[in-house]
């Protein structure tokens, strides 16, 4: 309604999946975009929206691709539209971001992206990567170990790269591939050896949207598996929230081919809300790691351990595992056992290290 209220009854609006709306409109020249694109975002922002279970303000992001004679394919437009719109989420001044016709691989913002890109290909090809894992701990006395993985880059001086760096970047380019087949490659390997040694292991690895361009990679999965002898549900494949909205189309049967190889899906930045309930079923989500916003001062918070509680049972009740985490101190876990959260992770249990060296029988939570 106040997409329709702002562009008028010329613009042609539509749902493009849950919180991802597409917008038609029939300018001919470009000078008009900058200021309806603001026109729009203030529109969305300005007041808070009113749920059945209470107000919530929108953060919106606006990407924008522009149709002429040499592009009038549909799913073209709408690719560098999405590309744009994830560009301008990651920006810290107007979230608006136009896309100039080039491809993913050269639609990079500034000469400073560009070298960084070409460090971390430097990276990859001088193998200054290793991995790190940080345990998930139960908190209803199951010891089965499990860890997310998290990759780590090092520069030609040997500094690491941030990893925020990093994965925003490469999750517009196909490098992305490689690094996940690389992590992907490495952690089956780790298991392999846990394998061979009698250790049962789950390990969460975050995955970048560019593994839905790599058309080989479910039959690549599938024989790593099959060759090392690895159970695929000692895998789950992590995304964040907000990508898995936007790429939901090409997802959904994306995580259907893991789920029939036998592998776990997890949905991470869960925000609770009811778009994102419906996006955790549509996708089948094994496990849902929530935002940090509700561990924010919830000792004191009456209201969010209510909220967190009525969460804790609504994806219980759908089967779905519930993981808290950036767990800083001790307090916060007698209120989220009470809750009902299944597991939980953080700096206070561990931080990331290069083994996998976390006591999980020694522990009770």
């Amino acid at each position: 309604k106040r997409l329709q209220t702002t562009l008028g009854t010329d613009a042609i609006t539509a749902r493009f999946s849950d919180a991802v709306f597409t917008v038609l409109l029939g300018f001919t020249g470009q000078e008009a975009l900058p200021a309806t694109a603001q026109a729009v975002q203030t529109a969305l922002e300005t007041d808070p929206y009113r749920l059945n279970n209470g107000d919530f303000e929108l953060r919106a992001s606006i990407g924008i691709s522009i149709a002429g004679p040499a592009l009038r394919e549909a799913a073209v437009l709408i690719q560098q539209a999405d590309l744009a719109c994830g560009m301008a989420r990651e920006g810290k001044d107007t979230r608006i971001h136009v896309h100039h016709g080039r491809s993913v691989e050269q639609d990079t913002t500034s000469p400073q992206q560009r070298r960084l890109l070409d460090e971390i290909r430097e990276s990859v090809q001088q193998q200054r990567m290793n991995l790190l894992f940080q345990p998930i701990v139960s908190l209803r006395g199951d010891t089965t170990e499990r860890y997310e993985v998290l990759l780590r880059m090092r520069n030609h001086e040997g500094w690491e790269i941030l990893p925020e760096t990093v994965f925003s970047l490469v999750k517009r380019h196909r490098i992305g591939m490689v690094l996940d087949r690389w992590v992907i490659a490495h952690s089956i390997r780790v298991l392999r050896q846990r394998q061979k040694r009698g250790q049962s292991v789950v390990l969460f690895i975050n995955i970048s949207p560019t593994i839905l361009q790599d058309e080989e990679f479910l039959h690549w999965l599938q024989g790593g598996l099959q060759k090392t002898g690895v159970p695929a549900a000692s895998l789950v494949f992590e995304m964040t929230e907000t990508t898995a909205e936007v790429y939901k189309p090409v997802l959904q049967p994306f995580l259907l081919e893991l789920k029939k190889l036998g592998c776990g899906v997890s949905l991470d930045h869960f925000s609770g809300h009811e778009h994102s309930q419906a996006l955790a079923q549509t996708l089948q989500a094994d496990y849902i790691k929530l935002d940090a916003r509700f561990t924010d001062d919830l000792l004191n918070n009456k209201t969010r351990q209510e909220e967190l509680t009525q969460l804790a049972r609504t994806m219980g009740a759908l089967g779905m595992t519930t993981i808290v985490t950036g767990i800083e101190d001790a307090m916060a876990l007698p209120v989220l056992w009470s809750s009902g959260i299944d597991y939980v992770q953080g700096f206070f249990l561990q931080r990331p290290h290069t083994d996998m060296s976390y006591d999980f029988d020694q522990t009770v939570l």
